[in-house]
């Protein structure tokens, strides 16, 4: 039986066009499993480097370590990568060609730079004590070589946390520079880096390091740590890298990590399944084909195993075609999209362009996967075709599937689609495993264009939403009382710049009983914020033309007050959740301890002395029932001046009542908002943000532009949905070929029915119409299934990403239509390239079943 298995190349060498077309439906399937693993690794690999780079290449960063304690963990078996530093930094001033800089010198081991400054920009490592590496502002702004000696003045802070020069200085030799991460320390002020060469035993130490174990790596560190002080640990003990955790599969969301492991098995789910459908359907188109060549093989002694290895040779052989040029495929796609949007996707995450590599563990996880696909698409087909009877097919009857007939619907079609489309659909409802088969493949790409469409516009919804719930678009902070006039027409003569809001805030220390605030929001900030004792929370004033805007038309009175009322915040399962932080409504009375808005007055150094003193008074202000009352005119969901969701519990008075109590210091800050004349012209915007800045360089203001943080979501999202179009308009073509090979398949089985409809007065012009409503009813069918699916999944996302702010969970129909027409049109298109096989079909030979 050898020279028998060659019966199935000879076979896939004649029937070149299904062959073909099977194939690359492999093609595609493999093509997409090798893409995600090679846009996956590469993406692990971008963002690995990215949290390395931010953070340093440790796991968990103990602190306030004893020497003994410190040694301890360096020892630690289940530990690696253990970097130690000391926890007393070395101040100081620098001072050269008329420039002056204030910094700290840190101090680690060897380990210390390998896991925090392992990729210098210029130079090496410190070797000793004398030696030191700088950030490359510092080489820029002071004009600093490598080899140059760096002298500095050493300073501490005295207890009014001043700066003092000791009177010492302190010579080292520029050895390297690293890049420094965004925001760590302002324009002026410097972060060295030198080998702590030994331990002391009157000093404390800091400890970063990773975990060997791959498995419950939090657990193990908590225990560790906790042992070694002997004490449940606090928030300062211990932190985290998070983002680097996440990536290893140990978020601090437990739901995110089910997320990233779900998202994983889901897509690579969906394409199995669409690859087994698209096999299946080949394979059994094939096994129909070859009914009576299997019957005559039975009949000369080929056994039942013998044929199922013929079909399952079939399907590995194809599989073997398609594997190189799936994988150069995925990979060629993926690289193509990244050499495009790779610098882009850099920008956005602000670390080097994302790039992808070729890598042999993609290879083999495709050949596996693609070749266990292929067997169990097979394994179905190859069963039946052991199963064929030689008698029956050398007495003519071979017929290959049992059919049922469906009534249901029956008539409904009749009425619509004639007659034509009556046997149409009872045609492709004949075999209902491979109805459902196609149906499935075809509803998988529209369930997922819906879904993702509706999440696409409810994250505009949701941005427009931030739009119009922000009056301002781009933000100037002032410190000073004196520069609020002179800064704020310096930006009103800004071409382009228009509205102009101005406000105050500042914040205070707030005792409020707890029966104030919701059970909700008790429940899950714990014991510390049930009176908010201590915490201190921010105030505002706003201005007449703020208050309109928000609905206030006639003012705060003194006695009146606006909360914010709202947190966003991310709950154990890392999803965004809006709770409300107190259950007052609008006119009911907030009373308030007189000195906590007395504390206003206070224009001194806050230290634990007077954070004391603070709490004695309002102790006392509430058991002498001392209070401020204040009737809540509004409650909103957040401060309309401050872009994004709300964070915290806010409350803004009126003018008249905080000029009432003689304030001098209530400008905490003046916020100067703005509002652009023309949002969308970007080249304005930028000229406008370039000037503003210049304004902060010379007044030392702050500034934030919105329109920034919008266009970088825009991009970040145009990114997103080139891959995740591209995946549906993949997952869509393997359907088309399915519907290709399903009406196929339909049109072999059906000759003998075909040909005594002509007989009996149909014509041709009939015939393809009856082709083109089954691809036309499968793309129907297929829409009102996949749109009933996509309801219920695209209701549980919109409830999984919605904030609670806006639109709830409702539905668009704008992804519902677009994704039915779509569907409709690629079937009957679809359905158009199976009619050469019927203009082909001659009557008389149908008539008697002869091919």
């Amino acid at each position: 039986m050898k020279s028998y298995s060659d019966i199935t190349l000879k076979y896939l060498k004649k029937n070149k066009r299904r062959t073909f077309f099977t194939v690359i439906g492999i093609i595609l399937s493999l093509s997409l499993i090798s893409g995600i693993g090679f846009l996956g690794l590469g993406f692990r690999d971008f963002m690995y480097n990215r949290a390395i780079t931010y953070n340093g290449d440790y796991e968990f960063f103990a602190r306030n370590l004893s020497k003994e304690q410190a040694l301890l963990l360096k020892n630690d078996v289940d530990l690696e990568k253990i970097a130690i530093d000391s926890n007393e930094y070395n101040n100081f001033i620098y001072n050269q060609n008329n420039k002056e800089a204030s910094g700290t010198v840190i101090q680690g081991d060897k380990e210390y730079f390998n896991v925090f400054y392992k990729n210098l920009e210029e130079g090496r490592a410190p070797e000793n004590s004398d030696e030191i590496i700088l950030g490359l502002s510092e080489k820029e702004d002071f004009s600093i070589e490598l080899g140059e000696k760096f002298e500095v003045n050493e300073t501490y802070y005295d207890e009014d946390y001043n700066v003092v020069l000791t009177g010492n200085k302190k010579e080292y030799t520029v050895v390297g520079f690293y890049t420094e991460t965004a925001g760590a320390y302002g324009d002026k002020y410097i972060n060295g880096v030198t080998l702590l060469d030994t331990l002391d035993n009157d000093i404390n130490y800091n400890v970063a390091f990773t975990v060997i174990d791959k498995e419950n790596k939090r657990q193990i560190a908590y225990d560790k740590i906790s042992k070694m002080l002997g004490r449940d640990l606090e928030f300062e003990d211990m932190s985290y890298n998070n983002d680097l955790l996440a990536l290893r599969g140990q978020s601090r969301y437990s739901g995110v990590n089910t997320v990233i492991i779900g998202t994983f098995i889901f897509v690579l789910a969906v394409i199995i399944f669409a690859t087994i459908f698209l096999i299946y359907n080949a394979i059994n188109i094939s096994v129909t084909e070859r009914m009576n060549q299997f019957g005559i093989l039975r009949s000369i002694g080929a056994s039942p195993k013998q044929i199922r290895n013929l079909v399952l040779k079939e399907g590995l052989l194809m599989c073997l075609m398609a594997i190189p040029f799936g994988v150069l495929c995925g990979y060629l796609g993926i690289w193509v999209t990244v050499k495009i949007l790779g610098v882009k996707i850099g920008e956005m995450f602000g670390v080097g362009a994302f790039t992808v590599s070729f890598k042999p563990i993609v290879i083999i996880f495709t050949a596996v996967i693609g070749g266990l696909t292929i067997l169990i698409a097979s394994f179905g087909p190859a069963k039946k075709a052991g199963k064929i009877n030689p008698i029956n097919i050398i007495k003519g009857n071979n017929e290959g599937e049992k059919v049922k007939n469906h009534a249901i619907g029956s008539s409904l079609i009749r009425k619509i689609f004639g007659v034509e489309g009556w046997i149409a659909y009872k045609n492709i409802r004949k075999n209902s495993k491979r109805f459902i088969v196609t149906i499935l493949s075809l509803s998988i790409s529209l369930i997922m264009f819906i879904t993702f469409t509706t999440l696409n516009m409810k994250r505009i919804d949701e941005l427009n939403y931030l739009n119009e719930a922000t009056l301002n678009q781009g933000t100037v902070y002032i410190y000073e009382n004196d520069q609020i006039s002179e800064i704020e027409d310096k930006v009103k003569e800004i071409t382009g710049v228009d509205i102009i809001y101005g406000w105050f805030e500042n914040s205070i220390p707030l005792e409020l009983d707890s029966s104030v605030f919701t059970e909700e929001f008790k429940i899950e900030n714990g014991t510390r914020y049930q009176s908010y004792v201590g915490e201190r929370v921010s105030i505002e004033y706003f201005n007449n033309e703020i208050l309109k805007k928000i609905g206030i038309e006639d003012g705060l009175k003194d006695n009146e007050i606006i909360l914010m009322n709202s947190i966003a915040q991310y709950n154990a399962e890392g999803k965004l959740e809006n709770l409300s932080v107190t259950n007052l409504k609008e006119g009911d009375t907030l009373k308030i301890p007189k000195t906590c808005i007395d504390y206003l007055k206070y224009d001194g150094e806050r230290t634990e002395d007077i954070d004391k003193l603070i709490k004695e008074a309002i102790d006392k202000d509430i058991s002498e029932n001392n209070y401020y009352e204040f009737k809540v005119k509004k409650i909103i969901d957040k401060n309309p001046l401050r872009y994004g969701y709300g964070s915290a519990f806010e409350i803004a008075f009126s003018g008249d009542f905080l000029k009432s109590l003689n304030i001098t210091n209530f400008i905490g800050s003046y916020h100067l908002g703005f509002r652009y004349k023309d949002i969308n012209d970007i080249e304005e915007i930028k000229k406008i943000s370039d000037e503003i800045t210049a304004l902060g360089d010379k007044y030392d203001v702050g500034f934030m532009d919105n329109s920034e943080d919008n266009r970088s979501q825009e991009e970040l999202w145009g990114v997103v949905n080139v891959f995740v179009y591209g995946f549906i308009i993949m997952i869509t073509l393997i359907g088309i070929v399915n519907v290709i090979n399903t009406i196929s398949l339909n049109i072999l089985l059906k000759k003998k029915e075909f040909g005594t409809l002509g007989t009996i007065g149909m014509d041709k012009k009939q015939l393809y119409r009856m082709v083109i409503l089954e691809g036309l009813l499968h793309g129907i069918i297929a829409c009102i299934i996949g749109g009933v699916i996509a309801v219920g999944l695209s209701m549980i996302a919109v409830r999984i990403i919605s904030s609670g702010f806006t639109f709830g969970y409702s539905l668009y129909w704008q992804p519902f239509a677009i994704g039915f027409l779509i569907n409709i049109v690629v079937t009957i298109i679809a359905s158009l390239i199976p009619l050469n096989k019927l203009k082909k079909m001659s009557l008389v030979e149908t008539v008697r079943n002869i091919e």
